[in-house]
């Protein structure tokens, strides 16, 4: 298609050059993403051992870690305290309790706790207040209207 001997020779070239280079590329790709995950989470793991190390953390001018409550460790761990409960407050008392929270989180995600209503009381009041506010403000232009109108005879 092209007249331009330089185009063709390199368009020559791409076709008997790009497909073995892409396949030598792709080949081993599944192998190239393995090696980028292991030297990520080396080069994590060797970051994170460092950054905890109180010599290193002086040389960089870091503060010292600050210790973890012992009740954050025991929520980083998965393990919670709990309360020992009577026999009224058992797995019964538990269950009511949590379906009553998810019942008021529902009734009050659809809108039906009460706050709709009184949410529409108050956008009714604001609105008959801007009603009667503009009604007061026609009122009054209308008897500026009027004396400029008896100003003028």
């Amino acid at each position: 298609m092209s007249q331009d001997s330089a185009q063709q020779a390199m368009a020559k070239g791409m076709i008997y050059i790009l497909p073995p280079a892409l396949f030598l590329g792709t080949a081993w790709l599944p192998a190239g993403l393995q090696w980028f995950f292991l030297m990520l989470s080396a080069g994590s793991t060797v970051q994170s051992a460092a950054t905890l190390n109180p010599t290193v953390r002086r040389w960089a001018g870091l503060p010292p870690p600050s210790p973890l409550p012992p009740a954050a460790l025991a929520s980083a761990a998965g393990a919670q305290w709990q309360a020992p409960v009577s026999r009224g407050q058992g797995i019964v008392g538990s269950v009511k309790k949590d379906m009553g929270d998810m019942s008021k989180g529902i009734k009050r995600t659809f809108g039906n706790d009460g706050r709709k209503a009184s949410s529409q009381k108050a956008n009714e009041y604001e609105e008959r207040r801007a009603n009667e506010e503009r009604e007061k403000a026609y009122r009054r232009m209308e008897a500026i209207r009027q004396k400029r109108a008896e100003q003028q005879r």
